[in-house]
């Protein structure tokens, strides 16, 4: 019997113009993404150069619209961001709708150029239009990220299912252990928001990776101990 594929999760480039911004509109928009079942997986806000506007949309370079395009995206906020989803570059350009606001407006109301668009270039929004684009600009705006999909077969996905079992078994599960070992002597009240809360305190408190902050003067002291203790192994 033939196994089916796992569908592989893409990833694509989003960004908020200007105009959306400068409406105050760019949260909104977020909101919606996530609504729509991306993931937002890096997000930042940030200003592009002259020079860095150019590069960016260097295809357009020498389309009568050019220029206007580059001053409009100066040296203004916009927020960028890589989404993730099945399917995320078709589905990303299918939710912003047609470049021009006004036909997303009579075509696709709802579309978030529909909804928040102004023109062809003050259109709200943008994304990636191909995976080898997405790719470019994903690093022109996150240099050095390195974005890793979904498991794309049955094979590579229960190679992901041991590795979390193995890290679970390892990192997760003897902390747990803990914490449901001090909840079952505190015995808090049966109420099950109380016993949540319990239990969140407990792992904040004692997460085995959290920062520890040494006192002036104590670094050394520390080190000496360190020191003493490596010295009886040997």
């Amino acid at each position: 019997m033939a196994r089916a594929a796992v569908s592989a999760v893409e990833h694509t480039l989003a960004m908020i113009k200007p105009d959306a911004v400068r409406a105050g509109k760019a949260f909104e928009i977020m909101q919606l993404i996530e609504l729509a079942g991306f993931s937002i997986v890096y997000k930042k806000q940030t200003e592009l150069k002259p020079s860095a506007v150019e590069e960016f949309y260097a295809e357009h370079k020498g389309k009568p619209y050019f220029p206007k395009l580059v001053q409009f995206m100066s040296n203004v906020p916009i927020w960028a961001m890589i989404l993730a989803k099945t399917d995320a570059i078709s589905h990303w350009r299918s939710m912003m709708g047609p470049t021009c606001s006004e036909t997303a407006r009579e075509e696709c109301p709802k579309s978030i150029r529909g909804l928040y668009g102004k023109d062809g270039t003050m259109n709200a929004v943008h994304g990636s239009d191909s995976a080898a684009s997405a790719m470019r600009e994903i690093q022109f705006f996150f240099p050095g990220v390195v974005l890793r999909g979904a498991p794309s077969s049955p094979e590579e996905l229960g190679q992901w299912l041991g590795s979390a079992s193995d890290y679970i078994a390892a990192n997760l599960q003897p902390v747990l252990i803990k914490a449901l070992t001090v909840l079952a002597k505190q015995k808090p009240s049966g109420e099950e928001f109380e016993v949540i809360t319990f239990l969140a305190n407990w792992l904040l408190a004692n997460n085995p990776n959290k920062p520890r902050v040494v006192p002036p003067g104590a670094a050394c002291d520390a080190m000496n101990v360190e020191e003493e203790v490596e010295k009886t192994k040997e």
